[in-house]
């Protein structure tokens, strides 16, 4: 997806969310908010400055706000309350099947923006929005075409999103474990913190490599832009027979390429735009297999 396809007062709107989310005292907060918007102003009104891809686009701004609080990481607790939530949700769902496993992930995807109220103790999802797994509407279902996936690969790349939803990932890894034992798993997290993404100390910290291999992507990004990457991500991603891809940002990413490997399970916050699909509009939840929009898009480079 590109830059210019997104309405421009959604980037600022974006911004106040995740400042309100960091656990940084409020003139700072403040702060950060003016200079931010500032920054974002300028390269919007000065578009040559703007990366075309959103994802990177995307980055660059994030990057500077971390460059702003001296790079420490202002999430910290709000991803604990996450999980801590997620579990208690859990206890109190039945998830069941690889399907049923997957909707639930979706929906959990909900925290990808979900903004924990520290006066309310909070989180933008509760077990209710959980009560009807197997009527969820979806835009796009192509269970199907993972489950057949899953079927004829060796080798799996799982990209989680974040920290609460990850949770929910767990329970489509054991589905898929258990039922494909012999499939070599890789999951990958960030290398270093990106607002509330998992980064890859952090699936450790939570068990992960009981799946397979955890790996870090070698960045903080969002994607996996091939010049940020690692070399063995990039391996990763060239060399896995599928890959199953959480969240806006990795749909945001892959759809700027001719790749027919990607399943995508997301819960869209804002409207994704690409010319080989309908307009994804917010609020919408898809399992959406890469093959129906890589036509006349540039191959994902190959590891040299």
């Amino acid at each position: 997806m590109k830059s210019h396809d997104r309405d421009r007062e959604t980037h600022f709107a974006v911004i106040d969310k995740f400042i309100d989310l960091a656990d940084l005292p409020s003139d700072e907060a403040a702060m950060l908010k003016v200079e931010l918007q500032r920054y974002m102003r300028v390269r919007l009104d000065r578009g040559h400055w703007i990366e075309p891809e959103i994802t990177r686009f995307h980055t660059s701004w994030y990057r500077e706000f971390y460059r702003l609080v001296g790079q420490r990481d202002p999430y910290i607790k709000a991803k604990n309350v996450s999980n801590d939530v997620a579990r208690s949700i859990l206890d109190r769902i039945d998830v069941g099947t690889l399907r049923r496993a997957v909707l639930a992930s979706i929906v959990a995807n909900n925290l990808d923006y979900g903004v924990y109220r520290f006066d309310e103790g909070t989180l933008p999802i509760t077990a209710t929005d959980f009560a009807d797994l197997d009527g969820l509407e979806l835009g796009f279902d192509h269970y199907d075409e993972l489950e057949s996936g899953l079927e004829r690969a060796s080798s799996l790349l799982y990209l989680p999103d974040n920290n609460g939803e990850v949770e929910f990932d767990r329970h489509v890894l054991e589905r898929i474990t258990e039922r494909w034992p012999d499939l070599e798993v890789t999951i990958a997290g960030k290398h270093e913190p990106m607002l509330n993404d998992v980064t890859v100390d952090e699936l450790r910290d939570l068990g992960f490599e009981g799946f397979g291999r955890v790996m870090s992507t070698g960045s903080n990004c969002f994607g996996l832009p091939p010049d940020e990457i690692s070399d063995e991500m990039h391996r990763a991603v060239g060399e896995s027979d599928l890959i199953i891809a959480k969240g806006q940002a990795y749909l945001e990413f892959f759809t700027e390429y001719a790749i027919d490997r990607v399943v995508h399970l997301a819960h869209a916050k804002i409207d994704v735009v690409d010319p080989q699909l309908p307009l994804i509009e917010a609020g919408c939840d898809i399992i959406l297999h890469s093959r129906h929009y890589a036509a006349d898009k540039p191959a994902y480079p190959v590891f040299g």
